[in-house]
């Protein structure tokens, strides 16, 4: 008994689709991160046309430094006096598993820490110096 044509076509073309899942291109200043039913895998850093696993999930993460420039924000100083603070943050991600799996969402991250860290630095130090060079 012969196997008609058009389910040896249907089995070929599946089994192309199934192999072609795994093709990964990774571009300068990129990275992608595996992850295979919530577990992690490895990260794909060089360059090029790479083969992985194709029932994995891949996120592509960037790699390149970012900046986040933030709002102005009122904050007390020491002694009590009200001054805006301006923050400009350059950041560059360093470990993608982290970016990845320890928190939701990076950016936002970034911006929050950033945020907390001109608040904690502006009530910290006083505006002017209060010993006037003595």
């Amino acid at each position: 008994m012969a196997i008609p044509f058009d389910l040896v076509f249907l089995f070929e073309f599946s089994f192309f689709i199934l192999c072609s899942c795994g093709f990964h291109i990774v571009k300068p200043n990129e990275a992608i991160v595996f992850e295979y039913y919530g577990r992690y895998l490895g990260t794909l850093k060089d360059n090029g046309y790479w083969y992985g696993y194709p029932y994995s999930k891949s996120t592509v993460i960037s790699l390149r430094s970012s900046q986040y420039n933030g709002n102005r924000l009122k904050v007390n100083e020491r002694d009590g006096t009200p001054v805006e603070l301006g923050i400009i943050v350059v950041w560059k991600i360093g470990d993608t598993a982290k970016a990845v799996f320890d928190v939701v969402n990076y950016k936002e991250f970034i911006e929050a820490q950033s945020e907390a860290a001109i608040r904690h630095i502006g009530c910290k130090y006083p505006y002017e110096p209060t010993d006037l060079g003595k």
